[in-house]
């Protein structure tokens, strides 16, 4: 059974999906339409889709970008915060998890694992700065959850929390200038975090999140 099937099947009503695009865009619309008739959330497409504010089309959605240029198949999974529980506490945990996750598809265990948060917002640097730990907390839990079901184990694991509207530069907000205390987080959780908007597959072994 595939990571994501396990995921599925303690987590009833999560949305799954199997790709081999060569370009995966996941972008998050809950911000930009909930004002909107139409309520949409986090989507994956091959193509840049266009911003739902624009009436003109023009303008695209910023989007985390994932390379998959070797066309491998990748298993993306979205949590749904009407079913995920904690397994430790038995607690709802609405708005504290992550998006979802990615890994390449294995029929048992992937060899890495990526989780994701999206934050859809033009704020500058004070407000990623505030909200990096948040979005750390938000994939640990996940990562939490899925070590006490046993259904991750000895994969190697990443965060990857993108804020697509920022163009410049932000991963020193998200790690810690201080790489020393970063070491030791990582130590602590097991898990590598990155901010950027763009991860390249490399191979089974391998993601690479680009780092500018």
């Amino acid at each position: 059974m595939s990571l994501g099937s396990k995921i599925q099947a303690n987590h009833a009503g999560t949305s799954l999906s199997n790709v081999d695009f060569p370009m995966i865009y996941i972008a998050d619309f809950t911000e930009r339409t909930k004002l909107l008739p139409i309520k949409r959330h986090v989507e994956i497409t091959p193509s840049q889709q266009a911003d739902p504010n624009d009436a003109t089309g023009a303008t695209l959605m910023d989007s985390l970008m994932v390379h998959n240029v070797n066309g491998f198949s990748v298993e993306i999974l979205l949590l749904d915060d009407n079913v995920f529980t904690n397994v430790v506490t038995g607690r709802a945990h609405p708005n504290q998890h992550c998006e979802g996750c990615f890994a390449i598809n294995a029929a048992s265990s992937p060899k890495w694992v990526a989780f994701m948060e999206l934050k859809d917002c033009a704020d500058g640097s004070p407000f990623l700065a505030k909200h990096a730990l948040k979005a750390k907390r938000q994939i640990y839990n996940v990562i939490q959850d899925l070590r006490a079901r046993k259904i991750i184990t000895t994969e190697k694991l990443f965060g990857i929390i993108s804020w697509p509207q920022v163009k410049v530069s932000f991963n020193d907000m998200i790690i810690g200038a201080d790489m020393y205390a970063a070491t030791r987080y990582k130590r602590f959780t097991g898990v590598t975090f990155y901010g950027t908007n763009e991860a390249f597959i490399i191979s089974e072994e391998l993601i690479r999140p680009n780092i500018v």
